[in-house]
């Protein structure tokens, strides 16, 4: 499967390299971005079968499956975000817009993705579920404080992100300790 973006490639968010960005006239200084109507595929996709995504106001989470190492089969499942990078919503570290797919270092070693991870994306925060009912959220979280630039676990949650809000499930059996903890986190 190929996977292909179309839309308005402001701040690189359709993964192909450019956000397409004019001036609207000889020696204006107001700028445009040209539409990209047809879907167009993801060049550096073309060896990655991708699992699982969510797209965000201005950025896109995808998770990928690797497989064959050599002659071994070796399966892993990696996040890769692109687009706006304020609030840290791609999880790289940094508030830089990212204009190519690129792979969340928190992901790659020890806190590889499980194969049925969900993931959800907001206007300005993304989040997924880990191994061990673990739960990751970064970008902009909440109203005051600062930002979470990566991806920050939580336990024993899933997750769907909105707007300017977040729903959160926790497991019914120890719903108060839960509770205390996103409390403490997101306070």
């Amino acid at each position: 499967m190929v996977s292909r973006t179309a839309g308005l490639p402001q701040y690189g968010q359709l993964g192909h390299g450019s956000d397409m960005e004019y001036n609207t006239k000889d020696s204006s200084a107001k700028l445009a971005y040209e539409a990209q109507p047809r879907p167009t595929a993801i060049s550096s996709f073309a060896d990655e079968t991708i699992v699982n995504m969510a797209c965000g106001s201005n950025h896109i989470v995808v998770f990928n499956c690797c497989g064959v190492k050599g002659l071994r089969l070796h399966i892993s499942f990696l996040a890769l975000l692109w687009g706006f990078g304020g609030y840290g919503r791609l999880g790289h570290r940094e508030q830089k817009d990212e204009f190519t797919p690129r792979r969340v270092d928190v992901f790659t070693k020890h806190n590889v993705l499980p194969p049925g991870a969900v993931v959800s994306s907001g206007s300005a925060n993304s989040a997924v579920t880990g191994g061990a009912g673990q739960m990751y959220m970064w970008g902009k979280i909440k109203n005051t404080g600062d930002d979470l630039m990566y991806p920050k676990p939580l336990m024993d949650l899933s997750v769907a992100c909105g707007f300017a809000h977040s729903l959160v499930v926790v497991d019914r059996t120890n719903a108060s300790d839960q509770l205390d903890l996103v409390n403490r986190t997101c306070n």
